[in-house]
C-alpha cells in the first residue's frame, strides 16, 4: 500500500515541476504528447497487444473451459 501511495504522491510532484518549468498549458499538452507516444512505441514494440481485443472475450473461454472440466466458476473460494 505504501508504493501506491507513494506513486501518486510522486506523480503530483512531477506534474506540479513540469507546470511550474513550462506553464500549466504546455504541461497538459507536454503530457498528453508524451502519453500517445507511449502508446505508439509500445504498439510497435508489441504488435500482439494490437489484436488482444477485450478482456471479456478471453475470459468467456476460459470459464467455458474450466466449467467443463468440473471446476467451479462461482467465484467462491
Amino acid at each position: 500500500m505504501i508504493f501506491i501511495g507513494a506513486s501518486n504522491e510522486f506523480g503530483q510532484f512531477e506534474s506540479g515541476v513540469t507546470a511550474q518549468w513550462f506553464g500549466t498549458v504546455p504541461a497538459v499538452v507536454l503530457g498528453g504528447v508524451g502519453t500517445l507516444v507511449v502508446i505508439a512505441v509500445w504498439a510497435w514494440l508489441f504488435p500482439e497487444l494490437r489484436h488482444a481485443g477485450e478482456l471479456s472475450d478471453i475470459k468467456a473461454p476460459l470459464l467455458a473451459n474450466a466449467s467443463e472440466s468440473g471446476v467451479d466458476t462461482d467465484g467462491v473460494a
